[in-house]
């Protein structure tokens, strides 16, 4: 069971709750122990079918035995290994050998993407990442919450997208359903649970709006002959 709850969550099917926001906010917690469905976590079916546990199970494997354990600069083994895994994963991605990947095959990496050390991304749905966008260290992408209006608390999966030349900051959190727009920075443990603007610089618990975010033009030849010309996002 996902740990997190989102804005997503407490608004996602609205079915099962039929009366007003004025009634329910008179409603006992006797009235709402009424409403719960305990069940034993064990005799509850999975929401995932036997080939999505026989992947997991599979992926698990690969990556505490050969993905974890690989060396820093050996960014194309694991490039590799997530491709094999159904990951689309273009040129010159980087992703650190700690970086938690619940499944890959729900992963698109664009190009020269970089997602840094014990980034936790748990992609039930589809997370993608666009050209040239990073994901800094123990950020959390999180593609599943739990519906808390339906008493048996089921899954609730949302894609996730970065954009070009965004950039998630560290021990940020993404949540289910939300696009982070083109070049737009989610400040370190900011937590966003709606959509970022483009080219906006948001933080906070939940983000808010910090300043627009406005690059620089590179004029100073020792950076370019440090790093090369300036990337364009595509």
């Amino acid at each position: 069971m996902n740990g997190s709850v989102t804005v997503d969550s407490y608004e996602s099917n609205s079915s099962h709750v039929s009366r007003t926001k004025e009634e329910l906010a008179a409603v006992d917690d006797a009235e709402m122990d009424g409403l719960c469905v305990w069940t034993d976590p064990k005799s509850s079916p999975s929401e995932h079918s036997f080939l999505n546990k026989l992947g997991r199970v599979a992926w698990g494997a690969t990556w505490l035995l050969f993905f974890r354990p690989s060396p820093k600069p050996f960014y194309a083994w694991r490039r590799m290994l997530l491709r094999l895994f159904g990951a689309k994963v273009a040129v010159g991605a980087r992703v650190l050998p700690s970086v938690k990947i619940w499944v890959p095959w729900n992963l698109t990496l664009g190009r020269f993407t970089r997602i840094g050390d014990g980034v936790d991304c748990y992609c039930v749905g589809p997370v993608t990442l666009g050209d040239y966008s990073t994901v800094s260290q123990r950020a959390f992408l999180c593609g599943a919450s739990h519906d808390v209006s339906d008493p048996t608390m089921s899954l609730v999966v949302r894609p996730i997208n970065i954009g070009a030349s965004a950039w998630v900051c560290a021990e940020a959190f993404v949540g289910p359903g939300v696009t982070v727009g083109k070049g737009a920075v989610v400040a370190a443990r900011g937590v966003a649970v709606k959509d970022v603007e483009p080219w906006t610089v948001v933080g906070g618990n939940p983000v808010r709006f910090l300043r627009k975010r406005v690059l620089k033009r590179v004029t100073d030849t020792t950076h370019t002959e440090r790093h090369g010309p300036p990337r364009r996002p595509r």
